[in-house]
């Protein structure tokens, strides 16, 4: 698809966002008034409960996720320019500011691992609205 075919105006789809050259498509946004809380479990060849080790500590772990999760920075939108595909690149966030709750469990990983630091990350994500609109009623529940 070409990109020229998602130029519709934000008052028809609120989910779409232009930065730069590069088309993002976040789910939960400012503009539809949602917000996310995340549920998280890291499964990690280490011992339940060493949350802080070799592997990086659980607060570097945490901010390196919600950048994953979130459309990036105008200091990192470069790297998106010279992309190839025109369609949007999908996230789950706006921005990080948008998760109003987040829980963290770890525990052991029991398959066999390349690295000593590999993990597993399984993410729950509620999504809610901060107030309810035409635009976020079917998107919440």
């Amino acid at each position: 698809m070409l990109k020229e075919q998602y130029d519709i105006p934000k008052s028809q789809i609120g989910i779409l966002e232009t930065r730069g050259t590069t088309l993002f498509a976040p789910l939960v946004s400012k503009r539809l008034d949602l917000m996310c809380e995340l549920d998280i479990i890291f499964l990690r060849r280490q011992a339940p409960g060493q949350l802080i080790g070799e592997g990086g500590d659980i607060d570097n772990r945490i901010k390196t996720l919600l950048d994953a999760l979130s459309m990036p920075p105008p200091a990192q939108q470069k790297h998106f320019e010279n992309a190839t595909s025109s369609d949007p690149v999908h996230c789950l966030l706006q921005d990080d500011s948008l998760v109003t709750k987040l829980s963290i469990e770890t525990d052991s990983l029991l398959r066999i691992a390349e690295n000593e630091h590999d993990l597993v990350a399984i993410i729950g994500a509620k999504i809610s609205a901060s107030r309810l609109t035409f635009t976020n009623i079917g998107i919440v529940n």
